[in-house]
């Protein structure tokens, strides 16, 4: 595109004596255009107590290399969120990149949104302050004498107009007004209805970024606040679903990943690319705690606006402090699988000598908002995450294959075998067909059945010596009076495991996929634990189901734990209805030894909970005297009564009949 000379304003009455300081006065002109960066770090002076101070040479935009890319992202990526503690310089930055664009690009339209009336005037106030302290030969004059609030307009036809949104304005036609190329959005986590107002903006902008393209003008929209809670909130869901900027630079050597395009390819990607500034990049602790004392100590405002959490709702099954703890981490390794997808690692070796289950979830994925297909690898031993897996497949046959490739992956590259490796796959009507592509797979050069986990058919009764097993976990897909429906109290289960490791060891949970999922859990009024509206749980399920087996294999010994053989505190249930005379449906004596303190008995603790989940009127029996206890006990009586099993002697110093 040709420029006429009214764009350059150094080239306009030059003589012949001061024409070498024009041409490095144009020089320098252009060099500003083409880069924001270079102009901010040369000629933009900002406001301090007392005078302005040179940004470029600011503490606070050398404290960190993150200024610098933020500003090259207004720039080149047409779709930045970009997340910060507060008092970081955030509105000052989006207030030099909007002064920037009005000088070097005519009759450019801009569009600024936020949440007060205050704030929006504050914005126009700061791009006239930086317009003044700007050169002479970069400054664009104001059009018109009169002081205008709400909107900031050059002579050269460029203008940025502020708004907000109130109570009193209908969200929808603020968001129909803002039909410019470049629209910011202030705070939008905080910004009502922020949905319905994108919702508006978004296909006027589409159209206003195309004209700006083909003329070469800049465009797109940014995004920046601090947090205001996870779930249902609108720029958390874009945040959340954003190309994370860390997963794609390289800091140490200052360069874009290799194939940095692929990540924004990954299925439930946008097209945003987010940038995340946290106050100890730039700040002291000293400051830290100021702030601190300015929130008045509030937790929740702190762990928002400075610490930049995204809390649950009121509703979340875990605490601020414990989803504050959740630090996601980088894939150490990341193996190609088919049909664009791809399974991550977060460790670099599977010790043979260790335990591992994968667990699958299953979904029909038939649009852009269906359930995902998941699979989570966790360390038997501990329930710590080492590997996800989530993709959306249109045909169900695809994701069997992937299932496959996965299980031959992991076989292969770290050597696991079926005894130090279990697949859990969900048995409801999507995963029998997942199963059965499994056990069928006769063409392949591996048993994809010997890893399958196994439980008993539905319908049969818990005292069935040889029951008929079945591949997969129970979930849906038959009558509720049947084993085959995931009953309530299976599902619970589920949520008690999944609670018990998170809150002992919220760093177990090491993908953000996975945090974030378990960050938008909710217990609905009718009690039932599931994702909020417009979320996902795949991943949080496939990991119940590793929870859950591992359960399993710990109380029947396949997996002990730091020396802790807990299938020593359980007997069969035919058994203790012998050894305690109590009814299948009310029972009314256990005994417990007092050589674990630190036993509570409620219904999670009761292990054969298919027996006596949920049943309470217990007498607990605790015997003091150990010594005693043993010797009654291994008399096969207990307070007098015959053990019907007089063959049976067990120590009391080993075992807790508690199940």
């Amino acid at each position: 595109m040709s420029y006429s000379v009214n764009h350059y304003p150094a080239i306009q009455n030059t003589t012949h004596h001061n024409i070498n300081q024009t041409l490095n006065t144009s020089l320098e002109w252009m060099k500003c255009k083409l880069s924001l960066r270079y102009f901010a770090e040369n000629y933009v002076y900002i406001p301090v107590a007392g005078g302005n101070v040179k940004y470029g040479d600011s503490p606070q935009y050398n404290s960190t290399v993150r200024y610098k890319i933020l500003l090259d992202l207004f720039q080149q990526h047409d779709s930045v969120s970009f997340l910060s503690s507060r008092q970081q310089g955030k509105t000052t930055s989006i207030a030099i990149y909007i002064v920037w664009a009005m000088v070097f690009f005519p009759k450019l339209q801009i569009s600024f949104l936020t949440i007060d009336k205050g704030r929006a005037l504050d914005f126009i106030s700061r791009c006239k302050e930086i317009m003044e302290f700007l050169p002479r030969w970069l400054q664009i004059p104001q059009k018109g004498n009169a002081e205008k609030l709400t909107y900031y307009e050059l002579v050269n036809g460029s203008k940025v107009t502020a708004s907000y949104v109130s109570g009193s304005i209908d969200p929808d036609k603020v968001g129909r007004g803002l039909s410019n190329p470049i629209v910011i959005m202030d705070e939008v986590a905080f910004i009502p209805h922020a949905e319905v107002v994108w919702a508006a903006v978004q296909p006027s902008l589409s159209a206003a970024k195309i004209h700006a393209k083909r003329n070469g003008y800049p465009t797109g929209v940014i995004f920046t606040t601090t947090p205001n809670g996870g779930g249902e909130n609108f720029f958390y869901k874009v945040f959340s679903n954003a190309v994370q900027f860390d997963d794609i630079y390289d800091y140490e050597n200052e360069v874009l990943y290799d194939g940095y395009q692929e990540e924004f390819e990954k299925d439930g990607k946008n097209a945003f690319l987010s940038l995340t500034l946290h106050w100890s990049e730039t700040r002291s602790q000293e400051w830290y705690e100021a702030q601190k004392k300015e929130l008045n100590y509030d937790q929740r405002k702190i762990n928002q606006e400075l610490d930049l959490v995204f809390l649950g709702s009121e509703n979340s099954i875990f605490s601020d402090e414990i989803i504050m703890k959740f630090v996601p981490k980088k894939a150490i390794y990341t193996f190609d699988l088919s049909f664009r997808s791809k399974f991550y690692l977060f460790v670099d070796e599977l010790p043979k000598d260790g335990y591992y289950i994968l667990g699958v979830d299953t979904a029909s994925s038939t649009g852009i908002n269906s359930d995902f297909s998941a699979m989570v690898l966790i360390d038997g031993f501990t329930g710590l995450e080492l590997g996800y897996f989530k993709h959306r497949f249109n045909v169900l046959k695809h994701y069997g294959v992937v299932i496959k490739e996965t299980i031959h992956y992991l076989v292969e590259m770290y050597g696991l075998d079926s005894d130090n490796f279990k697949v859990v796959v969900e048995r409801n009507n999507v995963g029998k067909a997942i199963i059965e592509e499994l056990v069928y797979a006769h063409e392949e050069d591996i048993d994809y059945t010997q890893f399958l986990f196994e439980e008993r058919a539905p319908g049969q009764k818990e005292d069935t010596i040889e029951p008929d097993m079945v591949y997969g976990i129970w979930t849906s897909g038959g009558r509720k009076n049947v084993a085959s429906h995931m009953q309530t109290g299976k599902r619970d289960k589920m949520f008690t495991y999944l609670n018990r490791v998170v809150n002992a060891n919220p760093e177990y949970i090491q993908s953000s996929e996975l945090q974030k999922e378990l960050r938008n859990l909710v217990q609905k009024p009718n009690g039932r634990i599931e994702a909020t509206r417009g979320q996902h749980d795949d991943l949080v399920m496939a990991y119940n189901f590793c929870l859950y087996v591992r359960e399993q294999f710990i109380k029947d010994g396949i997996i002990i734990i730091d020396g802790e053989d807990r299938s020593r505190f359980r007997v069969e249930p035919s058994k203790l209805l012998d050894y305690l005379e109590v009814s299948l449906m009310k029972p009314k004596h256990l005994v417990m030894t007092d050589n674990n303190n630190d036993f509570s008995l409620n219904a999670d603790n009761l292990y054969d909970s298919d027996m006596l989940y949920n049943m309470n009127q217990i007498e607990v029996h605790v015997k003091e005297d150990i010594d005693e206890y043993k010797r009654i006990y291994n008399e096969n009586s207990i307070d007098g009564r015959k053990y019907n099993s007089a063959n049976e002697r067990f120590d009391l110093a080993d075992y807790i009949i508690i199940s």
